[in-house]
């Protein structure tokens, strides 16, 4: 298995194919906006309970959810922090019921999110 690092990802940018990493429409959306840039995500809530559970309003109206349903198997919590890495656009990031999956890929989906999110520079506050 390959290892879920920032080579990962950059290797993979041009020829992803979102159906591949969600099989949330959610997500995909969330995913498609970090990608083409979107300056309008710029608050963004992570919520790591199965997508069922979570509620799908935020009390913030300007906040953009996404849930992840890591049993799947999908990379999208990897995707995820490989597009936080890169933004320049989000600035609230609020983390919400954060995992605890002994599983390899698991891991190192978790690794690629909290790499991501520590090299972000745009975040002023994050919240859980």
């Amino acid at each position: 298995m390959n290892r879920r690092d920032d080579n990962y990802y950059d290797d993979r940018l041009q020829d992803i194919k979102l159906d591949e990493i969600t099989s949330s429409e959610r997500n995909k959306d969330v995913l498609q906006k970090f990608h083409h840039g979107d300056p309008n995500l710029t608050n963004l809530l992570v919520d790591m309970r199965r997508e069922g559970d979570s509620d799908d309003e935020s009390d913030d109206e300007d906040e953009i959810i996404f849930t992840t349903d890591y049993e799947l198997g999908t990379d999208d919590l990897g995707w995820l922090g490989f597009d936080i890495g890169r933004s320049e656009h989000l600035i609230k990031l609020n983390l919400f019921d954060l995992p605890y999956h002994p599983a390899e890929l698991h891991n190192e989906q978790m690794d690629a999110l909290t790499r991501g999110i520590s090299r972000n520079r745009s975040i002023v506050g994050t919240y859980n």
